[in-house]
């Protein structure tokens, strides 16, 4: 197997809460300074909220949404983008938030965007 095919295999076969810290890490490598909303300290345990993480910049959030649901895919990615646009469960201003991030280690079929479009 070569090293692309082993990459794509431990993405797929990774826990949510392991994807979650993944996803911190590429984006603390990337120069962001992000906030972990979603994990408890210490443990591989994740806790409810929205968004999963941010990027609070100028003002301004960039949220971050991770999921591994490969049995809802598209549907959870959209109620993930649904969720960080409702100030009951963000505690944001729609106006402050400048873009959202969703992380996923599944793909994404044609069928399933045309099935659930916004």
């Amino acid at each position: 197997m070569n090293w692309i095919n082993e990459i794509e295999s431990k993405l797929i076969s990774i826990g949510s809460t392991e994807f979650e810290k993944l996803c911190f890490q590429f984006f603390s490598a990337k120069g962001f300074s992000v906030h972990m909303y979603g994990i408890v300290a210490g443990k591989n345990k994740s806790r409810k909220g929205k968004p999963d993480m941010y990027i609070y910049k100028n003002g301004k959030y960039i949220f971050i949404e991770c999921t591994t649901d490969t049995t809802n895919n598209f549907k959870k990615l959209k109620q993930d983008l649904e969720d960080c646009f409702n100030v009951k469960k963000t505690k944001i201003e729609v106006e402050l938030i400048t873009e959202v991030k969703l992380c996923f280690n599944f793909i994404i079929f044609l069928l399933s965007i045309k099935n659930y479009m916004i």
